[in-house]
Parts: C-alpha cells; structure tokens; sequence
C-alpha cells in the first residue's frame, strides 16, 4: 500500500511538471464574529490530494457588522514545485438569534506557482458562510467564488509553451469547531470546483487540521 501511494504520488507530480498547473493555496476565511472587537486567529496543516502544506487565517471586527479579514496558505508538492497565496478581504456578519450566524465578504490576493512554469498570481473572490454556533461548538457551511489569473514571469516569459491564462473556481466547504469557548480544534474540508472547459488545472480535494482562537475583546480563558 505504502508503496502504490509513492507510485501515486510521483505519477500526479510528473503530470504537474509537464503538462498541467494546479490552482495556488486557497483556504477560506471562516470567523463567524459576534461584535464589535471581536478578533478571530486560526493556525492549520494542510493535506491536498498531491500536496501538502500550512495556513493561517485572522480577522478583526472594528465597527458593528464589518471585518477585515487576511489569509496566508502556503503548498509543497515535492521536487520543489510549491505554491502560495496571501489574501485580504473585508466583509459583513449578522447574528440570526441566539445561535446562527452569517457572513459574507470579497476581496483580492497574489501569490505564486511553479507547478507548470513560473506563474504569478493574482486572484478575486467573494465568500459566503453560515454556521451554527456555542461555547463550545461551531459548524459552518459555505462557498468561495474565485477568478484566479496566472501571468507567466521569469525565463518562462521568453518561452512561447506558456501563457497567461485565467481560471474561475467554486470552493464549497465545511468547517467544525470544537473545545473552549475561546480555543478550538477546527477541522476545514474543502473542494474546487472549476467553471469552465480549461483543461490544465487539477481539481483538489484539500483537509486543514488545526486550531481556532478568540482573541476579541472577551476576557481570554480556554
């Protein structure tokens, strides 16, 4: 078995070097703040189907109903083929009674890839998440639209094997917390769905095991 999953592993990795780009790091930003002041930190490991790598995630709520929010996700596929991305957003939450919340942003990051070539990346993305909340437990369902655009850079520039190109991606997901009110193991599952017939881009399946922080205004206790 251990054996079939080297073989796997390197097969997937010859495919990316020579003929296919993967999409750059993407985790979602999931706080499901409550107020003003709240601040929301979350640390995780990644495991992709062909990579595996970290992120990191915070947001911020300095005004009733706004956030800013920021993500850092970076991916190692072997044989130095790796990719990253940081992101910036702002949005708005709402507390739907005593135990439901929704929230929805958009905004921007670059980042780089070198899993067929080397591309910079730029991206656009809108958000949205509702979950169910307690001290001691949190789920959360929601979507990530995504326009992702990979500008050839470096000695690639000069090669006519590659070009710029843009790709539009849908990322549903699901996220559970559990533990203190303040600190939480969360657990993030999340898949990519491409829209459109662009033929060089594998879909992945990505797992992200980590923690989850209140760092707001609350006095902090586990």
């Amino acid at each position: 078995m251990k054996k079939l999953h080297t073989i796997m592993i390197v097969a997937s990795l010859a495919l990316l070097s020579s003929c296919a780009s993967v999409m750059p790091a993407n985790t979602p930003n999931i706080p499901l703040l409550e107020e003003k002041g709240d601040a929301r930190l979350s640390a995780n490991f990644v495991k992709g189907e062909i990579g595996n790598g970290a992120n990191a995630q915070v947001a911020f709520s300095p005004a009733d109903k706004f956030y800013l929010g920021a993500s850092g996700s970076y991916v190692s596929y072997g044989d130095g083929l790796k990719s990253s991305m940081l992101e910036m957003s702002a949005g708005t939450y709402r507390r739907i009674g005593r135990k439901w919340k929704y929230d929805l942003s958009g905004g921007g990051g670059i980042g780089s890839n070198n899993t067929w070539g080397e591309y910079g990346n730029k991206r656009l993305f809108i958000q949205s998440a509702f979950g169910y909340t307690k001290d001691r437990f949190e789920l959360a369902l929601g979507g990530k639209l995504n326009h992702t655009i990979f500008n050839v850079k470096g000695a690639d520039k000069n090669n006519p094997d590659f070009a710029d190109f843009n790709i539009q991606s849908f990322d549903p997901f699901i996220a559970l917390r559990f533990g203190g009110p303040n600190v939480k193991f969360q657990l993030l599952a999340t898949y990519t769905y491409f829209l459109g017939t662009e033929e060089i881009v594998i879909p992945e399946k990505t797992i992200s095991l980590g923690m989850h922080f209140n760092i707001g205004k609350k006095k902090f206790h586990l």
